[in-house]
């Protein structure tokens, strides 16, 4: 994909490579769900850290990614804190009426974060999780 201009064009290739990694945790060969699985479980993650956390991660994603995190975002009232199964449900409510394994997905996403973004971001942004949602991000 390309559309001219060069950091562009890095990152728009950035942000599918990241997809496609998720896709590839996933197995589903449909990319549409991919996208909206991966959207989902960031803006819940986003929704249970502060706002500059927020930020600092935003500051490590492609383009696309930080589209996807920060899409909707209502920062009032924000961060929230969710156990296990509320997190969740947050993730299979924001990813639409389709039924979605909720968990598989926070674990795809959270794998391909892992290797993506900065070791101690990473430790940061999960450091804020409830102690029971911390699992699903290790």
């Amino acid at each position: 994909m390309s559309v001219g201009i060069p950091s562009l064009d890095r990152s728009l290739n950035n942000s599918v490579e990241w997809l496609n990694d998720v896709q590839e945790e996933l197995k589903w060969p449909d990319k549409d769900r991919v996208y909206a699985a991966t959207k989902a479980v960031l803006g819940t993650l986003r929704d249970c850290i502060t706002i500059e956390e927020a930020h600092q991660f935003a500051a490590q994603l492609p383009m696309v990614w930080i589209g996807m995190l920060f899409d909707g975002y209502d920062p009032s009232g924000k961060p929230i804190r969710l156990d296990r199964d509320e997190f969740l449900r947050e993730v299979r409510q924001k990813f639409g009426p389709n039924p979605l394994d909720a968990e598989k997905s926070t674990k795809a996403v959270a794998k391909v974060l892992k290797k993506r973004v900065s070791r101690g971001e990473y430790e940061d942004i999960v450091g804020l999780l409830s102690d029971d949602v911390k699992p699903l991000f290790n």
